[in-house]
């Protein structure tokens, strides 16, 4: 009997979970290469500035994110003729840099399995998004990718 009311508080417990799990979707956000660029290997960055704490509600401190996870990316390039490749990427100066997303040159999106530790992208300082891509040919302007990403983060309770 002794068993039965420990593991019923233990069911409560973890039943009664104090985080919330929230979709959410960013605007387009504009990654930049600065140009000339030329054929071959290239990089765009954006640097976030997105206060989550005002587009998330129930977030009132960016400690309270226990967990991010990318589950959706759409990545619509200037000329999408030119581009033969793009790996997207989150950085910061404490959380290093990681891979999240990949497209081919036909638009087909592959959004990485393995994600760890996004929420502290998210809490760092200078976060940026990533466009590392190759183009077919030379390029004498910027070069731009519009890039709308969909995450489901973990809130914990305070």
């Amino acid at each position: 009997m002794r068993h039965l009311i420990i593991l019923s508080l233990t069911i409560l417990l973890f039943g009664c979970s104090s985080s919330e799990e929230v979709k959410w979707s960013t605007e387009s956000l504009t990654v930049t290469a600065s140009g000339p660029l030329f054929e071959g290997s290239n990089t765009g960055t954006y640097e976030w500035d997105i206060d989550l704490t005002k587009a998330l509600e129930g977030l009132d401190d960016l400690s309270q994110l226990s967990e991010a996870r990318l589950l959706d990316i759409t990545v619509k390039a200037e000329d999408p003729d030119m581009v033969e490749d793009v790996t997207i990427q989150l950085a910061g100066e404490k959380s290093g840099m990681q891979k999240v997303a990949f497209m081919d040159g036909s638009g087909k999106i592959q959004v990485a399995e393995k994600q760890e530790n996004l929420a502290s992208f998210f809490q760092d300082k200078y976060p940026t998004i990533v466009a590392d891509f190759n183009i077919l040919d030379d390029w004498f302007d910027d070069f731009i990718f519009d890039v709308e990403l969909t995450f489901t983060f973990k809130i914990k309770a305070q």
